[in-house]
């Protein structure tokens, strides 16, 4: 999923998208590992990932 919005590139709806399963994610291992994976600046939405 990474490469399918790399390939989308810096486009409104895929930085939405990355945003949202990072939050989903939470405060995991796989929500650190989706932050580097993605290197972009996840900040559409402003506050802490929900805590788990």
């Amino acid at each position: 999923m990474a490469e399918a919005f790399r390939q989308a590139g810096d486009q409104d709806e895929t930085q939405l998208f990355i945003e949202l399963v990072y939050h989903g994610l939470g405060r995991t291992k796989a929500g650190t590992t989706w932050k580097e994976l993605m290197d972009a600046d996840l900040s559409f939405f402003r506050g802490p990932p929900p805590s788990r």
